[in-house]
């Protein structure tokens, strides 16, 4: 059923108690899993509608609102380009209003304080949304272990992340609007039952970027405790773009929609204001995205809509910002076979000519021994007479170094960020990488 609820499955949905914030009071739901109850908040709005004067704009706290707001079912999702199996699942209509927020956690008990999870989707900083983290998946495998979870949605694509370089329009809306979810959780997260002094922030492939990016932040990086990066994270070289090249990119998008220069203008920021001025009176519904058909993403793995380095949310480059940042416990890790999705459509080409090229484009961006790398991966993923042995592992020695070649161990196990905590590589199947120790995530949330 991908990302809908059973219909045949049984469960029991009541009202929840009704909350105050500080935007306002909220009811939520009360649901029943395997005999547990579950507090569930869906669609809480955390900002102010990035819409009409308010697109291409910071994110703006919301306004509180009168009366008892129901937060029962989840929010519009971001503007987005829908891939072709997404008419398989049952996933929920987009918006330019798109700036909410969900809470799932135990059913609320005065006398305790659950950690957060404040997770980020991921989708290439273009697509995707919280909408695949359903209320009975989430409360079954997380809030059951005794963890409150908050699954946000974000500008996306153009809307979140169009750049011209400049004043007219910096960029890193996505960013924002995160950063502002985050303060809402900081400052109400408590009245749901959660700890706001025990918050991790987490995150999967573009959302993991987007979690070390926060950790990194001056406007957020003392806003959590802990952070999760599953598949990325910020030393990734598709993590962050250039304010030219976001210009260059998002300049040809107007010039598609139809923008064309008036005069010729006396200097770039004219030409800016210019092209923002068309870019806020175009549809939402042309402003979608994906990364399917995008040959430089997959040619030269760069997104071209991505967070741009040297504004208020990042105002230096990530080397200098990591060394100023506080020391965060994490936990690093891959979602298995995560890429395996790339190589099914065509987009990877699954052989060793290709693998060490991706290789050796890391290296010479990290300044890493390309030879040492190799040695690691063929230590990790190489020949042993145990594989010869059996056909299962010869398979899944074949695909694996193809299929998880992004998650960058090598280079988060040396580097990571400015911190003397240890540093616990994993995959989602609880395997540790190059460690015979074993980890508990919800013992680590509480720590």
């Amino acid at each position: 059923m991908g990302s809908c609820e059973s219909i045949f499955r049984k469960r029991s949905i009541e009202k929840s108690q009704i909350i105050d914030t500080d935007t306002g009071s909220l009811e939520g739901l009360e649901e029943t899993y395997d005999g547990e109850k579950y507090d569930i908040y869906m669609g809480i709005p955390y900002a102010e509608p990035p819409v009409g004067n308010l697109r291409f704009q910071k994110t703006k706290p919301k306004e509180p609102w009168a009366g008892v707001r129901s937060c029962k079912k989840f929010g519009y999702r971001s503007v987005q380009k829908d891939m072709f199996w997404d008419t398989f699942n049952c996933i929920g209509p987009q918006n330019e209003d798109c700036l909410y927020l969900n809470i799932f956690g135990p059913e609320l008990d005065p006398m305790k304080k659950y950690p957060v999870m404040f997770y980020i989707h991921g989708g290439g900083f273009m697509m995707d949304s919280s909408l695949r983290y359903t209320p009975r998946n989430v409360c079954r495998n997380l809030c059951s272990k005794g963890i409150i979870v908050v699954t946000i949605h974000y500008r996306l694509g153009y809307l979140g992340y169009f750049c011209t370089g400049d004043e007219a329009s910096p960029g890193n809306y996505g960013l924002y609007d995160q950063i502002e979810a985050l303060k809402w959780i900081k400052k109400n997260i408590e009245q749901f039952g959660g700890d706001p002094d025990n918050i991790t922030v987490a995150g999967q492939s573009a959302g993991a970027v987007s979690a070390d990016l926060l950790s990194l932040s001056p406007l957020s990086r003392d806003l959590f405790k802990n952070k999760m990066v599953l598949g990325a994270n910020s030393f990734c070289h598709w993590a962050v773009t250039t304010p030219e090249a976001c210009r260059a990119y998002c300049r040809k998008k107007a010039v598609r929609l139809g923008w064309t220069a008036p005069h010729q203008f006396t200097d770039l920021y004219e030409e800016s204001r210019s092209i923002m001025d068309f870019m806020r009176k175009v549809p939402a519904s042309k402003l979608g995205a994906h990364m399917i058909g995008k040959r430089l993403i997959f040619r030269d793995c760069v997104l071209p809509l991505a967070p741009v380095i040297g504004d208020e949310a990042l105002p230096r480059p990530l080397e200098e910002l990591r060394k100023e940042a506080p020391e965060k416990p994490s936990i690093v890790g891959v979602g298995e076979q995560e890429s395996l999705l790339f190589i099914a459509i065509g987009l990877m080409k699954c052989n060793r000519k290709e693998l060490e090229q991706h290789i050796s484009t890391l290296c010479r961006r990290t300044g890493r021994n390309m030879d040492e790398v190799l040695r690691q991966m063929n230590r990790l993923y190489g020949d042993s007479p145990q594989l010869r042995g059996s056909k299962r592992h010869l398979k899944e020695m074949i695909v694996t170094p193809f299929v998880n070649r992004m998650s960058q161990f090598y280079e988060y196990w040396e580097e990571s960020q400015n911190t003397n905590n240890n540093k616990i590589a994993i995959n989602d199947n609880r395997k540790i990488v190059d460690r015979t120790i074993s980890i508990s995530p919800t013992e680590h949330l509480r720590t």
